[in-house]
């Protein structure tokens, strides 16, 4: 009787080849070949973490969340070399910081990210910058030496729009170049520059506006409308008539009006190359109730 030999893997042989003893080795063989994907689903004890009420929980994330605030410039670090921060901060004083945290608690499960992510775009201030060829977010976090880097990233290339939709506070610098920078950086000049420049604050308003089906819209809302030209003409002021540069603020405040198909926004503050009537105006069309 061929009992095969000790290279041979596809079959062994015994001497004792009785029925209950096949079928107990064939048994043995399927379970210990079984898939842990083919065995059945044990559900597991609920989260003890999830009985705890939502503002309990809330607090909990704080003290992990990576959170926007106001700083004071005297508060920081100098990079080498740098002896004043006025020149780095120069038209904010409380410039807008991250604080670095933890962000694994959004790879725990679906109820802890989205509540987590809540927290993280809707409490912190986004500090966005668009110009005639992007619209960035400025990120800058502070460091234990006190120093604060700074990073820009396109904002609807890096966060996805389910991202966006939770962001409750928004700060945005419109800078209009004047023609001579504008012919240099982007061949552009004159109304183009304008009309490239709307097109962009009506493509980053049109991520915010509030939808029927979708969550809310934003609470707080800072523009500040930064007019090229104004520093031009201060070059040559002795040729540049007063009445040419109210003209121009007039012009180029119009790449602001996308704004105003925001709705139900409760602090609105419009600031820059704009006329008083216009930013009034503009405030009262964005604090008015969202359709209902």
């Amino acid at each position: 009787m061929d009992t095969g030999h000790f290279n041979c893997r596809d079959y062994h042989i015994t001497e004792d080849l009785s029925p209950g003893r096949i079928t107990a080795i064939i048994n043995s063989r399927k379970r210990s070949n079984a898939s842990p994907m083919n065995r059945k689903v044990e559900k597991c004890k609920p989260f003890d973490f999830f009985r705890l009420p939502l503002e309990l929980r809330q607090k909990v994330y704080g003290y992990l969340l990576p959170r926007a605030t106001a700083r004071d410039v005297s508060s920081m670090g100098l990079p080498f070399g740098r002896s004043t921060l006025e020149s780095r901060y120069r038209s904010r004083k409380k410039p807008i910081i991250w604080e670095r945290g933890q962000t694994n608690l959004l790879c725990v499960c679906r109820r802890v990210h989205d509540e987590f992510a809540a927290m993280l775009y809707g409490d912190s201030m986004f500090v966005i910058f668009v110009k005639y060829s992007s619209i960035t977010f400025r990120y800058q976090w502070l460091l234990p030496s006190g120093l604060t880097p700074t990073s820009d990233m396109e904002l609807l290339d890096t966060f996805p729009m389910k991202y966006l939709q939770l962001i409750r506070q928004l700060h945005v610098s419109v800078d209009h170049p004047d023609s001579y920078t504008g012919m240099i950086k982007y061949n552009v000049g004159g109304k183009g520059l304008t009309y490239g420049l709307r097109n962009q604050v009506e493509k980053l308003a049109s991520v915010f506006i509030p939808r029927e089906d979708g969550p809310a819209g934003l609470n707080v809302l800072n523009v500040e409308l930064i007019n090229g030209n104004e520093y031009l003409d201060c070059e040559k002021r002795g040729i540049v008539r007063a009445r040419e540069r109210v003209q121009g603020t007039e012009d180029v405040q119009q790449v602001l009006l996308p704004f105003a198909g925001l709705r139900g926004v409760a602090d609105v503050k419009i600031v820059g190359a704009i006329t008083d009537e216009f930013a009034d105006e503009l405030c009262k069309q964005v604090e008015r109730d969202r359709p209902s």
